[in-house]
């Protein structure tokens, strides 16, 4: 599991999980839906949340604090942007981040900028 440390105003932690290790997460720890409890029902099928292992019952949301990438596919270098600046930067497969920058709980966006993409500058 990589984590990034992101330089926004709470140095939030964004972690990256392979494929693989999200199928090492107990079925336990890990669902692939939020839930509305107060209501008893599912919010959003889309979204996957986990207690991640080494942080105890902090409950992580994906798309918020951790992506769950394919090692298989190319990836490429992303900048993340917070509130129109770049607070850190990653690698993703492309399918990764089209599928982080359309979620509905999203508070990343994955894109270019002068370091990834100078010539677009």
């Amino acid at each position: 599991m990589g984590k990034i440390q992101l330089n926004n105003e709470t140095k939030s932690i964004l972690h990256i999980l392979t494929k693989k290790e999200w199928g090492e997460i107990p079925n336990d720890y890990k669902t692939d839906f939020i839930i509305d409890y107060t209501k008893s029902e599912i919010i959003d099928k889309t979204i996957k949340s986990a207690f991640l292992p080494g942080y105890g019952t902090t409950l992580f949301f994906e798309n918020r604090h951790f992506l769950i990438i394919d090692d298989k596919k190319p990836l490429k270098k992303y900048a993340i942007w917070e509130n129109h600046a770049v607070v850190g930067y990653c690698e993703l497969d492309e399918k990764t981040a089209r599928k982080a920058n359309g979620a509905n709980n999203a508070i990343y966006y994955f894109g270019f900028d002068k370091v990834t993409n100078p010539e677009k500058y």
